[in-house]
């Protein structure tokens, strides 16, 4: 009797760079609670980053408000940023995605806030007020170059609380 988890069959899987179900092929749409993320968020910021607080809301129209506590000085309020999906990824030619500060004076202090928050990640690049996400770095980062690989469309929308992941999968 087999008693393995899905968690379990999947890495096997993937060990066997899915093989085992060649031709495959999925589509998937995946709403994520705002708050959820959001904590996934804040527990992958390195305590070097002077963060005290981090918080994602998703609203209506592929925008949301990122709002960050700086941890000094600490009378300062939690900045929000509005955030806009600008351009979605092209797979597999351009695994990009823009975004755009459109929080008016916040989007100009910007650069400053990146000032005292340290450099962004590589494959994260901030010019004026676009932010670049370049997903081929980071699945490089995160050793998910197989699932990027596997993807032939990805959207990333808003809801009111919530971020959908959308994806079409050819294994």
């Amino acid at each position: 009797m087999m008693t393995a988890s899905w968690s379990e069959l999947l890495a096997e899987l993937q060990r066997a760079e899915f093989v085992h179900v060649a031709g495959t092929s999925a589509s998937v749409r995946i709403p994520i609670a705002d708050h959820w993320l959001s904590q996934v968020i804040a527990a992958r910021i390195p305590p070097s980053v002077p963060i005290k607080q981090f918080a994602l809301s998703a609203g209506d129209g592929n925008q949301f408000t990122v709002r960050i506590r700086l941890a000094r000085p600490a009378f300062l309020p939690a900045l929000p940023v509005r955030v806009l999906i600008r351009r979605q990824p092209s797979l597999p030619d351009s695994p990009v995605l823009l975004l755009q500060l459109v929080s008016g004076s916040l989007a100009a202090l910007s650069g400053a806030l990146l000032g005292i928050l340290g450099a962004l990640p590589a494959g994260i690049h901030l010019r004026d007020d676009t932010l670049t996400v370049d997903l081929r770095i980071l699945a490089q980062r995160y050793r998910m170059e197989a699932v990027l690989d596997s993807l032939t469309r990805l959207e990333i929308t808003t809801e009111q609380g919530r971020v959908i992941v959308s994806a079409d999968a050819v294994l």
